[in-house]
């Protein structure tokens, strides 16, 4: 029997292979980037989502495909239903002995993001999806539709306990507080203020953002545009109409300078936001490895880069967001780097935020648990709430 693990990149290069030597040693892995496109006689077989096409062709070419079990790591990266490259892998679905789909996060964008997973996951079992077999059907019984053209479908809540119901004999569901002994999590939030003179140019940018928005039809794109923009100028630097970086402050940098638990990780949303001294995440083993070590003193980097199952936490206890996120998957999925198992001590999260923005909008869609589109729009409805 072979075990075949897809992940999305970095999570198959750094993370499985080192979750086999630290929990099954007696097993041996193939990195098949690293190793070579054949079977081999390792009983772990890794590969990223991106390499799908090399393993249906792998199979072609070797005329081969051993007893396996399936593993979709962070199958939200298959939640499309229509994704090609999971299309060709329905053959291997059908041939493998089981098919099992891990992630934390498994609803980012609301319950239609099920749907493509269940479809993958059951797509080599004897049964259907417990969700059906036509997505429009799934929108159909458990969604309304907006009016607009492009309305995103809303979920209807008395439906709840009914897909809740379909879902239950193929979902296993735990929250991490109830198997593992994880350390406390406390958050403390920074507030700064702007000077008046910098506040004056923040609302004036707000107001001219609001009147193109209102012009024209409100909609996610031009929302996350706004939302976007706002919260560039409150990280400290925004881009003119030619891309060209513009330094506006570097009140967070200071306020993150100030922060003495080391070594300390920073999530911050744009590029050009910088601490002095911080060392860039490149997703790179060596780097992982000195900040586990306890070789880095801070780390920035982008939570979609730097958020998704790597293992941070034997180096640091400590995460600052340099910029909030209105993405419940980012803030959750980043908070977990060192909120996890191994962990050793009480975990802090610092959140930098300059009163009276957009910074406190976006904190107060997290408070409300909300998600994707949800979020953007409680997000933008608090703004429109500030003086």
């Amino acid at each position: 029997d072979v075990l075949i693990v897809l992940a999305p990149k970095r999570v198959a290069d750094l993370t499985w292979p080192q979750e086999v030597i630290d929990w099954a040693p007696e097993l041996t892995y193939r990195l098949l980037t690293r190793d070579g496109w054949d079977w081999g006689d390792q009983e772990v077989l890794i590969l990223n989502y991106e390499q799908i096409g090399k393993l249906v062709e792998m199979v072609k070419r070797t005329k081969r495909f051993p007893r396996a079990m399936m593993v979709l790591d962070e199958c939200t990266c298959a939640r499309s239903p229509r994704a090609k490259r999971m299309q060709t892998l329905r053959p291997l679905f059908k041939r493998s002995k089981f098919v099992y789909g891990l992630t934390g996060t498994p609803s980012p964008n609301g319950y239609l993001d099920l749907y493509g997973q269940f479809k993958w996951i059951m797509a080599g079992a004897e049964e259907e999806s417990p969700l059906g077999t036509a997505l429009d059907r799934f929108e159909l019984e458990f969604f309304t539709r907006g009016r607009k053209k492009y309305a995103k479908p809303v979920f209807r809540e008395e439906k709840r306990d009914e897909l809740f119901r379909r879902l239950e004999p193929y979902f296993l569901a735990q929250k991490r507080s109830e198997y593992l002994d994880l350390p406390d999590i406390e958050y403390r939030d920074i507030e700064i203020s702007f000077p008046r003179d910098l506040m004056a140019k923040y609302r004036e940018l707000k107001k001219n953002l609001f009147i193109t928005l209102d012009e024209g039809e409100v909609t996610a794109l031009s929302a996350g545009v706004l939302v976007k923009k706002l919260l560039q100028f409150t990280s400290g630097k925004i881009y003119d109409e030619d891309r060209i970086v513009l330094d506006v402050h570097d009140l967070k940098a200071k306020a993150i300078l100030k922060i003495k638990e080391r070594p300390l990780l920073i999530a911050r949303d744009f590029t050009h936001s910088r601490v002095p001294g911080a060392v860039a995440f490149d997703g790179s083993k060596d780097l992982i490895d000195r900040w586990n070590r306890k070789a880095v003193n801070m780390m920035i980097g982008h939570p979609r880069s730097m958020g998704i199952g790597l293992n941070l936490q034997k180096g640091g206890n400590t995460l600052v967001w340099h910029t909030p996120s209105y993405s419940l998957m980012d803030t959750q999925q980043t908070e977990s780097r060192l909120h996890r198992t191994g962990q050793t001590k009480p975990v802090i999260v610092y959140r930098v935020i300059v009163k009276g923005t957009v910074d406190e909008a976006v904190i107060e869609s997290l408070r409300a648990k909300d998600a994707g589109q949800n979020a953007l729009m409680t997000a933008l409805s608090y703004l429109r709430r500030q003086k």
